[in-house]
């Protein structure tokens, strides 16, 4: 399996890993934050370490700008300690937690194009064909559910990117289309369109990982 951003396992389960930036682990008391992500399918995996990650980059950036209280609130989930690299208990961790639920329920969370691009930065560069599809994929994603917060992307939404996708033209680098918005070569688009193949090796496959 190609290396995921944020990913690891451990015996059969997958767990979600974020490094802490050094100026901000005095604070967090900690180099990393770790959660499992209690599944030992990589796809269900991957979904839940991306949402992860979304939620505590837009912490960790809060932190760093102000934006929130000097401290964090991981409710439950598992920290290694940065000088003893044992689990702290929930008890130990009230006095690193506790910004208030108002803070917490305001947060903005990032729009769909910063965790793309951040993903595509930390997906592993020697699987190549992989990332090959997922660079040319991962934009028209965005452009046809629009870069809205990652918190507001539904289900109807992706099933919707996945109907358009079947759609567009086998070849889009032709004249007619040259210039062209997704959207728009979809709409004008009359003759065959892409392979059952083509869209499950490549779109689905990519998106799988959202």
């Amino acid at each position: 399996m190609a290396k995921i951003p944020y990913l690891v396992r451990r015996k059969n389960v997958f767990y979600f890993r974020l490094g802490v930036p050094v100026a901000l682990r005095e604070i967090v008391k900690s180099r990393e934050i770790i959660k499992s992500l209690k599944t030992e399918d990589s796809d269900e995996a991957t979904r839940r370490a991306l949402k992860l990650a979304a939620h505590f980059k837009s912490l960790l950036h809060d932190l760093k700008t102000g934006k929130t209280s000097s401290t964090i609130c991981f409710d439950s989930l598992d920290l290694i300690s940065a000088k003893s690299n044992t689990q702290e208990t929930p008890k130990q961790l009230e006095t690193v937690a506790a910004p208030t639920p108002p803070a917490i329920k305001t947060r903005k969370a990032p729009l769909l194009s910063a965790v793309v691009d951040d993903f595509l930065k930390r997906y592993d560069q020697e699987n190549k064909a992989m990332l090959g599809k997922l660079n040319a994929t991962l934009p028209i994603f965005v452009e046809l559910i629009t870069n809205k917060s990652v918190n507001e992307i539904l289900q109807a939404d992706i099933n919707l990117f996945f109907d358009d996708v079947q759609r567009l033209p086998v070849r889009r680098d032709t004249k007619e289309f040259k210039r062209l918005p997704i959207r728009k070569v979809i709409e004008a688009n009359t003759g065959p369109t892409i392979s059952e193949k083509t869209f499950k090796s490549t779109y689905r496959a990519c998106i799988s990982f959202f």
